[in-house]
């Protein structure tokens, strides 16, 4: 999905807008960030209508690291915002785990 950022380039107060003709507009920013260890976001979609929390932590494992993303959010009564919750895991899922294997090639390989 094509995306801008406006604002700071990391940590709290980044942002990541996006206009895509499937998932609708919206905008990521991370609100808070304890570096090497967690990251808390919010996502807003359209003009509101859905809005999600999010958080990644790390913990370290035997084996290197374990990271953890959650998401909860209100999306009211409105059974198409349902849907679409549902659906989320299909929309971020691929681009959270390509952004992961990146991440992982950063630290593990020269």
């Amino acid at each position: 999905m094509e995306s801008t950022f406006e604002g700071v380039t990391a940590g709290v107060g980044a942002r990541r807008i996006w206009e895509h003709a499937q998932f609708g507009s919206g905008a990521v920013t991370i609100t808070e960030s304890d570096y090497g260890r967690l990251v808390r976001y919010r996502v807003v979609v359209g003009d509101g209508q859905l809005s999600v929390d999010g958080t990644f932590t790390v913990e370290s494992t035997a084996s290197g690291s374990r990271v953890t993303w959650l998401e909860e959010g209100d999306f009211g009564w409105n059974p198409l915002m349902g849907y679409a919750a549902r659906r989320m895991p299909e929309a971020q899922g691929t681009q959270l785990r390509q952004g992961l294997e990146r991440l992982r090639r950063l630290v593990e390989e020269p």
